[in-house]
């Protein structure tokens, strides 16, 4: 993944976390992606699994 499309996505989760605070985010993610994803299998909430992603993705 190139510099470009890390910072477009990251762009996009910042996106989605502030249209979607706190729980909302939960319905909105499972609305676009059940049965495919679902963070809250792994004990998360979809707004800090999210926030993890995007940790990760500023990484150099």
């Amino acid at each position: 993944m190139s510099a470009a499309e890390r910072a477009a996505l990251a762009a996009d989760l910042r996106r989605f976390l502030a249209d979607h605070p706190g729980s909302l985010a939960d319905a909105a993610f499972l609305r676009h992606l059940e049965p495919d994803i679902d963070p809250s299998a792994n004990g998360q909430s979809t707004a800090a699994w999210l926030r993890e992603i995007l940790r990760l993705l500023e990484v150099p």
